[in-house]
């Protein structure tokens, strides 16, 4: 479906020879980005891979929790952005990836909270569903990722807003880009790793408490990366995209009162 249109095009100008062409390079390159989507997203969001010696009680908790689901400790790493929000890549099928957390996240979050969102990112790296909603992110974004420099950013760069350009190229394109998004990426992945890092921690109310925190404090900071490349905001823990024109196309990430009523009712505490 994502060929059908550049097929059809390619065949109008170059003929059948000319198509064959095109979407030979357009394969090509959606192979390539398939297989360094974590590492673009990574580049994107100014991640910062931390070893041991600068965040120990961190790291300590990931390797717990990794061991505990019988996977390869994943890399830990800090995204550079005011908002407090999470998202985890994944490398390949056997459960090795990333977890990307930014520093007001941490900040913010008691100890409990904390690793009940390292869980959560940990069974979201664990899904098979997060290596095509990446896929998906960084396909729906490469043009606004390559005509605004993203590629180019440097690790420890301030999260700007976006400017009138790249506000102006995030409109113009994210109709395509909502659309590869939403064939791609297929079903939200939230309910189920909710589920599942709740069971992997044994207490879903942390969780629940992490996700009600998360939310209100995204809701109070901007994430100027997610502004400039909306197709990425799946990716997120919870919704960091503030209200705009690009909202509507965006909506990919249930209410977060409805999967703190479904982590209630996993706790057996009911909905109160």
């Amino acid at each position: 479906g994502f060929l059908a249109l550049p097929g059809a095009w390619s065949v109008l100008q170059f003929g059948s020879a000319g198509c064959a062409g095109v979407l030979l390079v357009l394969t090509a390159l959606i192979l390539i980005f398939a297989l360094m989507a974590d590492r673009i997203l990574h580049r994107v969001f100014g991640a910062r891979m931390v070893l041991s010696s600068y965040a120990p009680e961190l790291v300590m908790m990931t390797d717990r929790l990794a061991a505990q689901c019988g996977i390869p400790r994943p890399q830990v790493g800090l995204i550079d952005t005011a908002q407090a929000n999470a998202f985890a890549t994944c490398r390949n099928g056997r459960g090795t990836g990333a977890i990307l957390l930014s520093r007001p996240m941490l900040h913010a979050l008691t100890r409990e909270e904390a690793e009940a969102v390292v869980a959560l990112l940990i069974a979201r790296m664990q899904r098979p569903e997060t290596r095509a909603a990446q896929i998906a992110a960084v396909l729906g974004a490469m043009v606004t990722i390559i005509l605004s420099g993203s590629l180019l950013r440097r690790p420890g760069g301030e999260d700007h807003p976006p400017g009138p350009l790249a506000r102006a190229l995030a409109l113009i394109t994210a109709p395509v880009a909502a659309l590869l998004v939403r064939t791609i990426a297929g079903a939200p992945v939230s309910f189920a790793a909710d589920r599942d890092a709740a069971a992997a921690l044994g207490n879903p109310m942390a969780l629940a408490r992490a996700l009600t925190r998360l939310d209100g404090l995204a809701r109070a900071t901007e994430n100027g990366d997610t502004e400039r490349h909306p197709a990425t905001v799946h990716m997120f823990l919870v919704d960091p995209l503030h209200p705009s024109r690009l909202k509507p196309l965006f909506d990919f990430h249930p209410p977060v009162e409805a999967r703190v009523s479904r982590l209630k009712r996993q706790a057996g505490v009911g909905d109160t």
